[in-house]
């Protein structure tokens, strides 16, 4: 997929929780919250971009240092 190419895949919240790992109540309190992930509401449904989520993961990524390097 390029780099202009987006997902259009929506996951619910039980599924989008599964995806990140998470619980659907952490999901619910950051949309409570407003703050970590986009979502869109049509009605009383939540939905979440595999796109958007896959952006949250790697956002929490941390490499590690080489063996020897210094800091």
């Amino acid at each position: 997929m390029s780099n202009n190419a987006r997902s259009t895949k929506f996951l619910t919240r039980r599924e989008a929780a599964s995806y990140i790992y998470r619980h659907v109540s952490t999901l619910d309190k950051w949309r409570a919250d407003k703050i970590r992930l986009p979502f869109y509401k049509d009605g009383k449904n939540v939905l979440y971009l595999i796109d958007d989520l896959d952006i949250h993961l790697d956002s929490t990524r941390i490499e590690p240092i080489a063996y020897g390097a210094s800091s």
